[in-house]
């Protein structure tokens, strides 16, 4: 049997306000779900071209957002629970491609669509803080309920006073068996332009058009309103994966340019 040699990787040491963060930072354990869904194009074209992105086509000349949520057990910066509320987008660095989807599966160092993450609640101050000064991620502190059996999903974002912002819930079933795709994305530092890749090492089960519920909780957390905004609620996601074995490596970001 061949030895996994994912982990063996330089390292160099942030120093962030909550403590040293290594970097790459590795995630060896961790239990993940993902879910994609296709909306109204105009719809989230209106939330990213102010930030100077152009959110990529799918099928029918869908936008694509994804939610993903995380239960890292063991990285280098501690156990925590993360979500990530996202847009697929064109690279802005890169020239547009002819069609979006098999994008995903292309190396990122060709890769020429990405994602803009709008939120990205977590557990910790340490993944807060290393999430916001090395990459200008748009991170916030809170409670994130998270439950995945081989049966069913129960994942919740609250807000920092404890109430529900959103609640994506449904039942898992076995679905086909697919390898877990890098990352490629794309936030401003302190308003200069960042791309960074993430290793993804992973094995999904996927289904399709799964009957999973998206419930808005009530209040006015920008969060909630951007989710509004998408028009994604009560809408079935078109793709969800999950898994209890993923890993990955977080690069540090580079700073880039947008071509236009």
């Amino acid at each position: 049997m061949s030895q996994d040699t994912f982990f063996d990787y330089p390292q160099t040491i942030f120093n962030c306000s909550q403590g040293e963060v290594k970097l790459p930072i590795f995630y060896y354990d961790v239990s993940s779900v993902l879910a994609f869904y296709l909306t109204d194009y105009k719809k989230v074209q209106k939330l990213v071209e102010p930030l100077g992105f152009m959110a990529a086509r799918f099928l029918n000349g869908k936008a694509m957002v994804g939610f993903a949520f995380y239960e890292y057990r063991k990285t280098d910066v501690g156990s925590y629970n993360e979500v990530g509320l996202a847009t697929a987008i064109y690279a802005p660095d890169r020239p547009r491609p002819l069609l979006s989807l098999p994008q995903l599966k292309k190396n990122v160092n060709r890769r020429k669509m990405g994602f803009y993450i709008h939120h990205l609640p977590v557990t910790t101050a340490i993944a807060n803080a290393a999430g916001r000064e090395i990459y200008g991620f748009p991170k916030f502190v809170t409670e994130l309920p998270f439950e995945l059996t081989d049966s069913h999903f129960k994942g919740i974002v609250k807000d920092e006073q404890g109430k529900e912002i959103v609640t994506l819930e449904g039942k898992v079933k076995k679905g086909i068996r697919m390898s877990g795709f890098d990352l490629l994305l794309y936030s401003y530092l302190d308003k200069n332009l960042m791309r960074t890749v993430v290793d993804v090492k992973a094995r999904f089960n996927t289904s399709f058009f799964p009957d999973w519920q998206l419930t808005l909780g009530k209040g006015d957390h920008p969060m909630r309103q951007t989710i509004k905004d998408m028009g994604i609620t009560g809408k079935k996601p078109f793709i969800v994966q999950t898994t209890h074995h993923f890993r990955s490596r977080l690069h540090r970001g580079e700073e880039t340019s947008n071509i236009g």
